[in-house]
């Protein structure tokens, strides 16, 4: 399903339209998700490694093999009080998010409740195409969901596991958060289908709701265009919203000097205006 899009024209379009979405209650029902290219889905990692034909049967025992390796070994690496809470038996969500922010391939897909976190992995890589930001209203986007499992973050292996569930999407973090996770503000989608990409689920849900209330924002694609992207960027390193503060540690700071040197390199305007 296609979303409804608009393209910015501006540092500071982006910054009001970001501002009327924060501005309600705390914390915000909207969350954003930046991709550099603005074609792309919302595809998971795991349904991107996998063939188009892949069955629901196959892919969850990949998706239950990955699990296996990561959880045999993430000890030597990983102290124990960053473990996931009931290791080694924690339900399969709360490793899969450990194992998403150190780049294995799961269902989920990572959103954060800032749109300027949004933004920054919308512009921070891929400067020869056009960037997005996705908007969902979570509440929304889940609704399915709860009606049929109960309230959102009661998760059981069963429910994701079961190729026979009904399909369905919750955002949902983890109990015990990482310190990217929390530096990022993030959230996590996840769906009942193992096989289903985003879109699929988030469409719908929001479509219905949009016309049960008229002109409410429930689901939105901000397109950046590939020439503001660098102007973007500054003005997030301005905020301190850069890849050493939103992935702490020496892989952060590294990235970050990266970062900076690229933009060095570019003669854009920093305002963005």
């Amino acid at each position: 399903m296609a979303w409804p899009a608009s393209t910015l024209n501006s540092w500071g379009q982006f910054v009001n339209r970001a501002a009327v979405l924060v501005s309600g209650a705390y914390p915000t029902p909207y969350m954003f998700r930046g991709q550099a290219a603005a074609r792309w889905s919302l595809k998971p990692s795991l349904l991107r490694l996998l063939p188009a034909d892949t069955t629901p049967a196959t892919a969850l025992a990949v998706e239950k093999s990955l699990l296996e390796n990561f959880r045999s070994e993430v000890h030597l690496h990983i102290p124990a009080g960053h473990l996931p809470q009931g290791f080694p038996a924690a339900q399969s969500p709360e490793w899969w998010a450990l194992m998403q922010h150190h780049g294995a391939p799961t269902r989920l897909l990572d959103w954060s409740m800032s749109p300027y976190v949004g933004a920054y992995f919308a512009v921070e890589s891929d400067w020869d195409q056009d960037g997005a930001i996705f908007i969902v209203h979570a509440h929304a986007a889940q609704k399915s969901y709860v009606e049929h499992f109960g309230a959102e973050g009661k998760i059981k292996n069963e429910t994701f596991l079961d190729p026979s569930a009904p399909t369905a999407l919750l955002f949902w973090y983890p109990s015990r958060k990482s310190a990217r996770f929390v530096a990022q503000q993030g959230f996590t989608s996840l769906g009942t289908n193992v096989l289903s990409t985003h879109d699929d689920l988030i469409g719908p849900a929001c479509q219905k709701a949009a016309e049960e209330q008229p002109g409410k924002l429930f689901h939105h694609k901000w397109i950046i265009p590939m020439a503001l992207k660098p102007a973007f960027l500054r003005n997030l390193r301005a905020m301190n919203i850069a890849a050493h503060s939103l992935f702490p540690g020496l892989d952060g700071t590294c990235r970050s000097a990266t970062e900076a040197a690229r933009l060095a390199l570019t003669s854009c305007e920093p305002s963005g205006r």
